[in-house]
């Protein structure tokens, strides 16, 4: 499968520079773009994992915790698998977070990239 400019622009900017502002703005402008895309919703999850580190990165958990939920609601294993990730990690890594953003004074910390592959 060929993926998407903007897919790849995300995961540079999610993994090499953890800019997850950057993250947002160019998977937006994508999703935007094309409302038709099958991967739509797929597309909504990945936008709404970068506000959530966003979110918790700027001390905002409650921020953070809210659009982790409507990830995990948004992103579909046959969305995941397509884009090459793994739904099963990736729903592990996501509650996992989301257990630990309701711990008080939980440090920020990245995601590792290797371990949502397939």
């Amino acid at each position: 499968m060929l993926y998407p400019k903007a897919y790849i622009d995300y995961l540079m900017y999610f993994h090499a520079e953890r800019d997850f502002f950057e993250c947002h703005e160019v998977m937006e402008e994508y999703w935007k773009e094309h409302p038709e895309d099958p991967l739509s919703s797929n597309y909504v999850g990945l936008i709404q994992i970068a506000v959530s580190m966003y979110h918790h990165r700027r001390g905002n958990l409650k921020g953070a915790v809210k659009m982790l939920m409507q990830a995990l609601h948004n992103l579909t294993d046959a969305g995941m698998l397509r884009l090459g990730l793994d739904p099963v990690q990736l729903r592990k890594m996501l509650n996992e977070r989301l257990e630990a953003l309701h711990t008080p004074g939980i440090p920020y910390s990245d995601f590792e990239p290797a371990d949502c592959r397939p």
